[in-house]
């Protein structure tokens, strides 16, 4: 005796306990980052705690990502294009973001108000060898894609798909205590899932927050200090 597949509607409720399970333990694992990261001190030691905790709440972003996929289904709103035209969307709203981004950074740290945003993210990226910490961004950063715009999209529809998971991801931020990663979210969210939904390439959103990593946290710091 077989057993028919289950529909989508099965598998939804399924998917969102999945998604809110990792909705709660996602911010709590990137506040421990950033607290570690900004009071951490210097040291061995305090890298090793640093890059521990990044890389755990990589592997929470991931793994919950990838099992909303797996639970959500195949997500067929979305139109496939060329990958070489998919490339070009990617790196070219990536790399114009990253621009905006830079500039802006540049602002804020120029102003007296908004530096100490920038020093805290600073002081962040300071936890570890440069390398080290731009190796451990690239790896949050992907799984932070992979579950907020390739894995919680697929349980909504309409408007839904774009304004919730940017929305959440911006909430999510909030746990870094810093104000301007949580402005940068937002515009981060939309040029990422425009670049999903444009593309159907699931790699697109990834490029997107992959050439901001490198500029606000490969270049960045070496401008300003």
């Amino acid at each position: 005796m077989t057993t028919a597949p289950r529909s989508p509607s099965d598998r939804r409720p399924r998917a969102w306990v999945l998604a809110l399970l990792t909705l709660v333990t996602g911010p709590g694992a990137l506040s421990l980052t950033f607290a570690v990261g900004e009071g951490g001190g210097r040291g061995p030691g305090a890298s090793t705690s640093f890059v521990l905790s990044s890389l755990f709440l990589a592997a929470i972003w991931t793994l919950g990502g990838l099992a909303v996929i797996r639970a959500g289904g195949p997500d067929r709103s979305v139109r496939t294009v060329s990958r070489g035209r998919s490339a070009a969307l990617a790196l070219g709203a990536g790399a114009a973001f990253a621009a905006a981004c830079l500039l802006g950074g540049l602002v804020l740290h120029a102003l007296e108000a908004t530096r100490p945003w920038v020093g805290a993210a600073l002081d962040t990226a300071q936890a570890a060898p440069p390398a080290v910490v731009l190796l451990v961004a690239l790896v949050a950063g992907a799984g932070e894609e992979v579950f907020f715009r390739l894995g919680l999209p697929r349980l909504l529809r309409g408007p839904a798909r774009w304004a919730l998971p940017v929305a959440l991801y911006a909430l999510a931020t909030v746990a870094t205590g810093n104000p301007a990663l949580v402005l940068v979210a937002v515009p981060l969210g939309l040029v990422a899932t425009w670049a999903w939904t444009a593309t159907g390439r699931w790699t697109s959103p990834l490029i997107v927050h992959a050439l901001w990593s490198l500029a606000m946290v490969g270049l960045f710091p070496q401008l300003v200090s």
